[in-house]
């Protein structure tokens, strides 16, 4: 009888709530196992992040260029739509005069790139696109390797030099 007595005693004890001063939380243990994980990583990525820093200080160091190397300038805005210099107008031989009025200009292709579903050309140092005039040559079309111009009437086409 004494069994069949404590079982229902137990029963009894859980329908009525005869646990009540007992905690339901987490473990103090496991309070403190999480927040030692938390710091931990904490102090991990703050270490990490100053190995990086440290590691990249001596790349982010200027070593100078060779002097017949060619300068290469990042472009840090949207191309505009007219043409303008990228850099410093190359000094034309001293033996070669300027085009006289009507004669053709002297055209250089200097590169071809496309970027953004648009086609530029390099053309004595400054940017171009379809419909662009350059010393009075009209744009009338950028390939892969070459520029057709239209001077006066006349179509040009010139193709990018070493192709």
């Amino acid at each position: 009888m004494s069994i069949i007595y404590d079982a229902l005693k137990k029963i009894e004890k859980k329908n009525t709530g005869g646990d009540q001063g007992k905690k339901t939380g987490p473990s103090p243990l496991l309070l403190k196992s999480v927040l030692l994980y938390v710091l931990a990583g904490c102090a991990g990525l703050m270490i990490a992040s100053y190995a990086f820093r440290f590691f990249e200080a001596p790349l982010k160091q200027k070593t100078p260029a060779p002097k017949d190397s060619t300068a290469v300038v990042p472009l840090q805005q949207p191309l505009p739509q007219a043409a303008r210099p990228l850099a410093p107008e190359a000094p034309k031989p001293q033996a070669e005069e300027a085009p006289r009025e009507g004669q053709q200009p002297v055209l250089i292709l200097n590169g071809v790139f496309s970027g953004g579903g648009e086609s530029y050309a390099l053309v004595n140092n400054n940017i171009v696109m379809p419909n662009d005039t350059i010393e009075g040559a009209h744009v009338l079309e950028i390939g892969d390797d070459y520029i057709v111009l239209d001077f006066k009437g006349k179509k040009i086409t010139l193709r990018v030099q070493g192709n």
